[in-house]
């Protein structure tokens, strides 16, 4: 791979999505040399991390993006869940969770990912070692003894290249830097699809989220600003044109479209060797999507690069110090 000019980062991230936004923002105490290569410009409709779907966050997500100090902005662009419902068709019996019973302020939070997505994103415009490359995507890659050399198509320009000490792969379940890689997946076809959209309730939600499971599987149901709700229903493959129609064609208060629903498994050896996985992390491999406990593993384990790379070592007989993400405490820190 030859190229006329490279620069050097200590980490490249590709995908600049939900988790490689996160990642990037989560790394800045470290003061490492970031670059993020997103495909796909945040407004542009084609982008699959920051539409109008919903997220809901857990405790342990919130305490994450305490931490980043983002907590604050994507808090007052969420919905409490208060009470959680949960009934099984054709039988009597359901469940039933109160925030207040188990004294919390809320079971978990609901917010839009395009909000969400404009908290990260100017999160990350004023990060001093950060540099957003977008529109750009990974072409190639190659692992040396000393450094990842990647070459990038970014404004057209099909041979800019950038040299890095670990490589992440954030671009989704399709990665195509996994594909680059040789690492392998076995996907598992479940057969269903989840019929994913917004619609705006006779009856407002009042905080409360609804789970139903049918013999299709389950229906979730959870609330969002401006009394809409935010619904996942669990069709079989077969069915779920039929339902999709149904729900846009005869209801102008439904927004929806469909999602196949699968398992990703397994990961094999890189096509280039051991040395190629060492400078290399792959977010989400055992899952359909990579989460923000992927973004915490990479925050620990590879901040020695940073600690290294300002020529710090640990004292004689020591351990090398370590950046922590204390998920419990909400604190970001060294130990």
């Amino acid at each position: 791979m030859a190229g006329n000019s490279v620069k050097d980062y200590d980490i490249v991230i590709a995908g600049g999505g939900m988790i490689g936004a996160s990642l990037a923002v989560a790394l800045a105490p470290l003061q490492l040399r970031v670059a993020v290569v997103e495909a796909v410009a945040r407004g542009e409709t084609q982008q699959p991390s920051f539409d109008d779907r919903s997220t809901a966050l857990s405790r342990s997500t919130q305490r994450m993006f305490e931490a980043m100090q983002l907590w604050d902005e994507v808090i007052a662009a969420s919905t409490p869940i208060r009470r959680i419902h949960v009934s099984d068709r054709g039988r009597f019996g359901f469940s039933h969770i109160d925030a207040a019973e188990q004294d919390v302020d809320a079971l978990g939070y609901v917010v839009i990912n395009r909000v969400l997505g404009e908290v990260l994103q100017s999160a990350l415009a004023g990060l001093e070692f950060v540099d957003m490359l977008c529109p750009a995507r990974v072409v190639d890659m190659h692992a040396g003894e000393d450094a990842m050399t990647v070459r990038l198509e970014h404004n057209g320009d099909p041979h800019q290249e950038l040299s890095c000490q670990l490589l992440v792969a954030a671009d989704g379940a399709n990665s195509s830097l996994r594909s680059m890689m040789g690492i392998c997946a076995t996907r598992t076809d479940y057969g269903q699809h989840a019929v994913v959209g917004n619609l705006l309730p006779e009856k407002p939600l009042h905080n409360c989220a609804y789970e139903r499971f049918t013999d299709q599987g389950p229906l979730a149901m959870l609330p969002v600003a401006d009394d809409r709700a935010a619904f996942v229903w669990t069709v079989s493959s077969g069915d779920a044109e039929r339902v999709l129609g149904s729900l846009t064609q005869t209801q102008d208060s439904v927004a929806a479209h469909a999602v196949d629903i699968a398992g990703w498994a397994g990961a094999g050896d890189a096509g280039e060797g051991g040395a190629t996985l060492e400078r290399v992390a792959v977010l989400g491999r055992s899952g359909a999507r990579p989460d923000a406990a992927d973004v915490v593993r990479v925050v620990l384990y590879f901040d020695r690069v940073a600690i290294y790379r300002r020529g710090e070592r640990p004292a004689s007989g020591g351990q090398p110090r370590r950046l922590f993400l204390d998920l419990d405490g909400a604190s970001l820190g060294s130990g």
